[in-house]
């Protein structure tokens, strides 16, 4: 026999009933909570995703190890190191987020429901930034720019690292849509990239690092979540769902675990 364990989490008496057009729009979220099986292939799928990154991660390890050609490289790519042209970076390595929060306003859901996409972004984030320091504290390497000599802490790219974090999350979010969506996340981020190195903060390896981190742990993190989904949703009859309830006078929010 199944039993249902329901916590009321919230609750209130509202002193005033909405109207009814309120009381609709409530309607299209109350499942915006409970887990959902993820694809079979979930594992497979999260494999193929870490192609890309380890590669970039394998470049970026060759060209750090070889002093010669990173400071040729350098020499190369570093036509802003003087900072005369503006190239954004700080603003452009959160634009991937600002799209994928723009998107629903025109009827383009994320894949993931409210509940589970911002802990999802925030353990994407909070992953890769903290690899990312523990490098730079671990190997100490100088920054190219001559005004930067005093900082030991080139490597990795922690701007390139954290726009490859939002871009991955928009790809995995909205990619399903349209493939350009995914194209346009990666090249604001390939950009961001790019201008570490123009601008002469980064070297060529640092970026290559920086971008091969944000993807692999954002993409690590969404292979955690859907584990976590398939064993809570292993049996049919078992759920978890967390639910807000309206009823015209009272209002609540309802955890509610099905076995």
């Amino acid at each position: 026999m199944k039993r249902v364990i329901c916590m009321i989490l919230l609750g209130c008496v509202l002193s005033y009933p909405l109207s009814a057009q309120q009381q609709n729009l409530t309607l299209p979220y109350q499942d915006w909570y409970s887990f959902e099986k993820p694809q079979e292939d979930y594992t497979k799928d999260f494999l193929k995703s870490s192609i890309a990154p380890l590669a970039l991660a394998g470049v970026g390890l060759l060209i750090q190890s070889n002093a010669d050609f990173k400071h040729e490289l350098q020499t190369h790519l570093d036509w802003n190191k003087d900072w005369q042209v503006p190239m954004y970076e700080d603003e452009l390595r959160w634009a991937p987020y600002y799209i994928g929060f723009m998107l629903p306003v025109f009827g383009v859901y994320p894949q993931h429901k409210g509940l589970h996409a911002i802990p999802l972004a925030l353990g994407a984030y909070c992953l890769a930034d903290a690899c990312v320091a523990s490098l730079k504290r671990s190997t100490g390497i100088q920054r190219p720019n001559e005004k930067l000599h005093h900082l030991y802490n080139s490597f990795p790219s922690q701007h390139t690292s954290m726009a490859f974090v939002a871009a991955t999350i928009l790809h995995q979010e909205y990619g399903h849509y349209s493939p350009w969506i995914s194209i346009g996340g990666y090249s604001i981020a390939a950009w961001v990239g790019y201008t570490r190195i123009a601008q002469s903060y980064h070297w060529t390896a640092d970026v290559l690092v920086g971008a091969a981190i944000g993807t692999f742990c954002t993409n690590l993190v969404y292979w955690a979540y859907d584990g976590l989904s398939d064993y809570i949703c292993t049996k049919k009859e078992q759920s978890l769902s967390l639910m807000p309830f309206y009823d015209g006078r009272q209002a609540s929010l309802c955890l509610s675990y099905q076995f």
